[in-house]
């Protein structure tokens, strides 16, 4: 037997549907993420450098917001800090953990963030950090320059903070272990 509906008790479904739609759209937004970097990686080292403010790509050329990670799943992933500063600050903080001094007269870093995002639409969450950074003397010289490339796949429901820690960490120790790099830090 084959339910039968007025129309009024039709148009009453459909408005019930889309507001069930609704709620599980917005219950897929996501707060900003609260983003804490905690220096980890290994590398030691001395000498005097000045980190400045990185630059994000994307959100430079109006495809992102400037604290956004772009992702292809529902929801947003929004970190609590424009994704520039919290690059800048991380590497600085790995450069203090590691045994630098950020001096303001040394040699200045730079970097571009030219792509941050993850696909997280299947099982696992396959990230991708792309940064471009340069070392420059404090007449603005080119001493060294480098394209970091980290590409991870990751649990899908793991901690959004480590994995992003995990990725800027890496792109540290990928700059710091290129020798022309060290050499003009050291």
């Amino acid at each position: 037997m084959v339910p039968t509906f007025t129309k009024g008790e039709f148009m009453n479904t459909k408005l019930i549907l889309c507001g069930l739609s609704l709620l599980v759209l917005a219950a897929c937004q996501q707060a900003p993420i609260t983003t804490n970097y905690n220096p980890s990686s290994l590398i030691q080292g001395q000498g005097d450098i000045r980190v400045q403010p990185f630059t994000y790509a994307p959100a430079d050329l109006g495809q992102t917001k400037i604290d956004q990670i772009p992702n292809t799943a529902i929801g947003q992933i929004h970190l609590s800090q424009p994704i520039g500063k919290y690059m800048s600050d991380a590497f600085s903080s790995e450069f203090k953990y590691a045994g630098y001094r950020l001096d303001q007269n040394k040699n200045i870093l730079s970097g571009v963030v030219q792509e941050f995002k993850v696909d997280d639409l299947g099982f696992n969450a396959d990230w991708s950090l792309r940064i471009s950074v340069d070392l420059k003397n404090k007449s603005g010289n080119a001493l060294a320059h480098k394209e970091i490339v980290i590409q991870k796949r990751l649990q899908k429901f793991g901690e959004i903070n480590v994995a992003v820690n995990s990725l800027i960490k890496e792109a540290f120790e990928q700059m710091m272990n290129d020798v022309n790099f060290k050499k003009h830090i050291q």
